[in-house]
């Protein structure tokens, strides 16, 4: 029997596996392959960049880290040649806004489709959809990253990862509905919401934030003129069309990354494993923090239902968050390119934290003070004490991004504990003191927690920023 009769009739498992080449490599390993003079140099590059001997054996059917290593030195010229690195530090542009923008429509989409289809969804189903799907789309992200880094497969952790987060979804939607009561549309509703959010991280771990611009431009369109002129020219119908086709097309983007098979983390170390747990409390947490803000804004109804502007400051300040972080670290990069002695940069790495986190400041100052003056023009009562906390959680949120950018998520947990336990033994204590809680004891609470969240990051960040190990 001839190889080629016998290569029809093996099962696929025992076919080769197609080797490694250096086209699959991140650029800096082709970078240190291109310029090695010996094969031990090839074989460090590859076991830095996550591709241990486990991980060459499993995944690309290699005889071993030293034979891929050997056979990439003979075949990959020698050239010194200086070339520009293409770097994810660049500074902030436009875009970001825009980007910043984009993460805000979902929940302007949501608003719209709940109000056009007069849907009376109970007051947990956004906190909870909040806390799922913030918390299972950091986790996610953080493990596709650590994926992408070390050059290994993604498609089978997706699927996991989709599974891992409709479960999470389903089980927080049902106890929350066994709890405080709720249908099987208040369910759907908590859950799906929590399964976006993670397909959206799916997606934009892969690099493809246009995909999700154009699956989600039509009903951001249908939902912007529903607010502009009511149900009258916007049926409810239409709103409720272009959101399925959103969360359609949404699926299919995300499902295209998906794979089915066995060891879906295969060459994951625990460290990474670790990683992402780390972002995924850290989302949790940020998401509990945002759903205590949306219950104490919702504990008295506002006229025409203007309670959901409460949120303003947090969402019109994405765009900014996300165009001064970009800023701050490309700053700090430069810096620590361009100082002479240690003291100088971190100087300079102060300095570029100290006018990213000004401009993003007066961006939230402005739009609490809009807030403030949109609620009393509507008749409701301006609350102060939430508004303060929404600032101190949304400087919260940009310094514990800056922290989680620079691996410091362990800082970034710590301080959340530590200001919800103030909270809550603020609240006990007032208990044994007055016998009695209030809305302006939970409010005064919320606020006061958030202040001391906010310095903490703070003071985490000042001595983070000024560590060169922090930008490896």
């Amino acid at each position: 029997m001839s190889t080629a009769e016998l290569s029809t009739i093996l099962p696929r498992p025992c076919q080769s596996v197609s080797r490694l080449g250096i086209v699959d490599l991140p650029e800096s390993t082709q970078r240190a392959i291109h310029r090695a003079v010996s094969p031990l140099e090839v074989a460090a590059a590859l076991e830095a960049s996550g591709l241990s001997d486990g991980v060459l054996r499993r995944n690309f059917g290699e005889q071993s880290l030293f034979a891929a290593a050997r056979r990439l030195f003979v075949t990959t010229p020698l050239h010194f040649a200086s070339e520009r690195v293409p770097t994810t530090w660049r500074s902030g542009r436009p875009v970001d806004l825009a980007r910043g923008v984009m993460f805000a429509l979902p929940c302007a989409l949501s608003v719209a489709l709940t109000s056009s289809l007069r849907l009376h969804l109970p007051s947990w189903s956004l906190p909870t959809a909040l806390v799922g799907g913030w918390s299972a789309s950091q986790g996610s992200a953080a493990l596709l990253s650590s994926l992408r880094g070390a050059s290994l497969p993604s498609g089978k952790a997706v699927t996991l990862l989709l599974l891992g987060s409709a479960a999470l979804a389903a089980g927080l939607a049902f106890g929350a509905s066994s709890l405080f009561g709720g249908g099987a549309i208040a369910i759907a509703a908590a859950g799906g919401l929590s399964l976006y959010v993670v397909l959206w991280a799916i997606i934009l771990s892969h690099e493809e934030a246009s995909l999700l611009a154009l699956s989600i431009g039509p009903s951001a369109l249908v939902a912007l003129s529903y607010f502009a002129l009511g149900r009258r020219y916007v049926p409810g119908i239409y709103v409720g069309g272009v959101s399925a086709f959103t969360a359609a097309a949404t699926v299919v983007a995300a499902l295209r990354h998906a794979r089915i098979g066995r060891h879906p983390l295969a060459g994951v170390s625990r460290a990474d494993l670790a990683r992402s747990l780390r972002h995924f409390l850290f989302g949790a947490v940020s998401a509990i923090a945002l759903a205590i803000l949306i219950v104490l804004a919702t504990r008295h109804p506002a006229p025409g239902g203007w309670n959901g502007a409460i949120a303003l400051p947090v969402l019109a300040a994405l765009g900014p968050m996300e165009w001064q972080v970009r800023s701050f670290t490309h700053r700090a990069r430069r810096a620590l390119a361009s100082a002479t002695t240690l003291p100088a940069f971190r100087r300079s790495a102060r300095r570029a934290l100290g006018i990213a986190g000004g401009w993003y400041s007066a961006t939230v100052l402005i739009t609490s003070l809009l807030t403030a003056f949109l609620l009393a023009t509507r008749d409701h009562g301006v609350p102060i004490l939430v508004l303060a906390g929404e600032a101190a959680l949304a400087a919260a949120y940009f310094l514990g991004l800056i922290l989680a950018l620079l691996e410091r998520v362990g800082l970034v947990l710590v301080a959340w504990v530590a200001a919800g336990g103030i909270g809550v033994a603020f609240l006990v204590t007032t208990v044994i003191v007055t016998r009695h809680l209030s809305d302006v004891d939970f409010r005064l609470s919320f606020a006061l927690s958030s202040g001391v969240l906010a310095i903490t990051l703070a003071a985490f960040a000042w001595v983070a920023v000024a560590h060169p190990f922090s930008y490896r």
